[in-house]
This record gives C-alpha cells, sequence and structure tokens, in this order.
C-alpha cells in the first residue's frame, strides 16, 4: 500500500520539472528574438542614415564651389545620444569623401573639355603634338589666279569695316591652335598699286572664344569689294567693276549686300539702275561702317576672267556675254533685237541721204575726193557750187 501511494506523487513532480523546462526555454526564446530584433533595427537605421546624408550631399557638390567650402570646412555634427556619435562620424566621413570623388572628377571633366577646346594634346604626350579633330580646313583664300583674289567664307563670317577687317569663326570641331591671315586687294586687278588691302583672317580655337560679338545679324550674303581703280571711263567701268560684279553676284538673283570699299558716290548714282538691280539692299559704305556686321556668307573680291569678257565655264550657270547684254537690255528696258530699236532705225534713215563733205580752200584749182564714196564740194574763189 505504501508503494501504490508514492507512485502518483512522483509522477506530478516530474511533469512540473517539464512545465518549468518549456517555460525557462519559451523565455528564453523570446529574450534571443528580441536581441536579434534590436540588432537588426540598429543595422538597417544607420546605413538609412547613411543614404539620406549621400542624397543630401551630392546636390550641394553639383551646386558649385560654394557649398563645396561649405562641406568642406564645416565641423562634423554633434549628437545628442552617446549611441549615435560614432554613426555620425561615419556619415560625415563619408559625405566628405563623396564629395571630394565628385568635385576632382568635375574637375577632370572641365579640364578635358577645355583642352579639347584649345586641340592640345590631353593624353600627356611628350611631343607636344596638337589634336586634329575632323579632316584638314580648305583655304578660305584663292590667291592663285594671275588677274584677282578671292576669299570666300561659309558658316560665321564677321565683318568689321572700321579696320578692313574679315573674320571667319570655324565651328568647334574645325578650330585649330593657330588662325591663318590674308591681306588682298578686294578689286579685278590685284596688280594695281593704288588699291588698299582688306585683311581676311580665320580665328584660331582660343580667339573664337573671345571673338566681337555681331552688332547686326543678316540672312543674306555679302560681298567686300573696292570702288576704286582706273575706272572714270565706260570701257573700264564696265570691264574692271560691273562686269565682274555681275560675275560674282549674278546667281544670287538680287538676295546679297554690297560692302563697298573707297566708296565713289558719283560712281553710284551714274550706274545706280544696274547696282539696284544686282543688289536689292543698301549699299554700305565699308569705310566708315562701325560695329560687328555677321552674314552666312562673306565674299571679299571680285572674280573677273578678262577685258569684258565672260568665260562660261568659271561662271556659277554657265554666263556669256550673250547673257551679260541681255542683262543690260532688260535692266534699261530696251527692246529685243527682233523688235527694232528705235535709235537704229532712225541712224539707218539717216544713211538714205549720203553726207557730203565741205571744205573751203583758196585755191580753186586744189582736187579733193572723199573717202568711202562720199562726194566732196568745194567751195572757194571762183569755184563752181
Amino acid at each position: 500500500m505504501a508503494m501504490a501511494a508514492d507512485s502518483p506523487s512522483s509522477s506530478s513532480s516530474s511533469g512540473m520539472a517539464r512545465r518549468l523546462a518549456h517555460h525557462h526555454q519559451a523565455v528564453l526564446g523570446f529574450l534571443l528574438g528580441l536581441f536579434v530584433s534590436l540588432v537588426l533595427y540598429t543595422t538597417m537605421s544607420g546605413q538609412f542614415g547613411s543614404t539620406k546624408s549621400v542624397g543630401a550631399v551630392v546636390p550641394q557638390s553639383m551646386s558649385g564651389e560654394r557649398a563645396e567650402q561649405n562641406v568642406r570646412t564645416s565641423p562634423p555634427p554633434v549628437s545628442s545620444a552617446p549611441n549615435n556619435s560614432i554613426q555620425g562620424n561615419v556619415q560625415v566621413n563619408t559625405t566628405y569623401q563623396l564629395d571630394q570623388t565628385v568635385n576632382d572628377a568635375s574637375d577632370k571633366m572641365k579640364g578635358e573639355l577645355i583642352r579639347q577646346e584649345l586641340n592640345q594634346d590631353g593624353d600627356g604626350n611628350d611631343d607636344g603634338s596638337n589634336v586634329k579633330h575632323g579632316a584638314p580646313r580648305k583655304p578660305i583664300c584663292d590667291l592663285t589666279d594671275p588677274r584677282y583674289d578671292i576669299c570666300e567664307i561659309s558658316g560665321d563670317g564677321r565683318a568689321l569695316g572700321a579696320n578692313r577687317t574679315i573674320l571667319y569663326v570655324p565651328p568647334a570641331e574645325e578650330r585649330g591652335s593657330d588662325g591663318p591671315e590674308w591681306a588682298i586687294k578686294d578689286q579685278s586687278r590685284k596688280y594695281l598699286s593704288d588699291i588698299k588691302e582688306v585683311n581676311v583672317k580665320t580665328l584660331s580655337a582660343a580667339q573664337s572664344l573671345v571673338a566681337p560679338e555681331c552688332t547686326s545679324r543678316h540672312t543674306v550674303p555679302a560681298v567686300v569689294f573696292a570702288m576704286n581703280g582706273i575706272i572714270g571711263n565706260p570701257w573700264h567701268d564696265f570691264s574692271d567693276l560691273l562686269l565682274p560684279l555681275f560675275i560674282t553676284t549674278r546667281a544670287y538673283d538680287g538676295e546679297v549686300q554690297f560692302l563697298v570699299t573707297e566708296l565713289q558716290p558719283w560712281f553710284v548714282d551714274k550706274y545706280r539702275l544696274i547696282l539696284t538691280n544686282l543688289s536689292r539692299y543698301d549699299i554700305v559704305d565699308f569705310n566708315k561702317d562701325i560695329g560687328v556686321r555677321c552674314y552666312p556668307h562673306i565674299i571679299v573680291g571680285l572674280r573677273s576672267h578678262g577685258d569684258l569678257s565672260i568665260d562660261p565655264a568659271r561662271t556659277p550657270q554657265n554666263y556669256t556675254m550673250l547673257d551679260f547684254r541681255l542683262y543690260m537690255r532688260d535692266i534699261f528696258s530696251l527692246p529685243w533685237d527682233g523688235q527694232g530699236i528705235p535709235y537704229k532705225e532712225t541712224k539707218a534713215a539717216a544713211h538714205a541721204h549720203q553726207p557730203r563733205l565741205e571744205q573751203e580752200v583758196r585755191q580753186p584749182s586744189r582736187d579733193l575726193r572723199g573717202g568711202a564714196g562720199r562726194r566732196v564740194r568745194v567751195a572757194g574763189r571762183g569755184a563752181a557750187p
């Protein structure tokens, strides 16, 4: 009976021990989970804080040198919580390093752009060679013709009349370390000594950055030429100026402006009808012109093929002397050949009555005969009428 009574008590005590063991395990699991949660929370909050700091610093570093100086000279922020002091220092150090890296990259990029702009070698070569961009530039001036010199600019052309200079600002990819320059006589006879020269210059890369600003912009081409030389009679007026001007500008059909050096008002008045047909725009006295005129196309000089002659193979639209003659007839509203010309008809009628040569002599015995079939009447003392 005694052994039967002890059996239930021992089983109850062992059950109580198992329940206590399970309770302790649950408590330890809870504490362990809480510790892990705290560690994860601390780690994640630190990462989000550094990311937010980086996001705030990058725009400041891009804003300019003032923001850069503020970030670099400002002391690290002091945190009120002791546990966050290390995290704050890490964020400031990360921000400073990232800001310095961004600014170093920006400085390198600016330096590379400047080197490319000046066509200098950015790779540190010891030979000092220049970087060449694109194809070699074609010279804008042609001095090979024995009769005239000509310069032709397509692009950014700038005319400075005060110092008789034409500037060409090439595109960025065509700029070189040097700028060629020419001095030409802007007339159809380049060997004349009294023709002053006009300077034509292609700006280098460095000069293009400080090129004079345009005071007026034009959408039509311009032609620079001298209105002097040996003009003053119809032969040279047409052979040296009007016909070369026709060869050079007729293809523009009036959409061109004349920049005239040594402007002669009497010449403009005498041939105003021709000049206003070749150009619909005001003639500019280039010697007295102030400011900077910008044109998309500038020609300096006049093309000439000879004295009162045109070579069709050297003209834009194969012009001939017949085209020039018809152009003059149209300007002065002369009738076409088939319609007859009044002065020619009057001249033909005058030829119907042959003129006679009359000469008075002292001796009636002198015998005179008219040339070209003309009759001669000698009047004198005692001579028959």
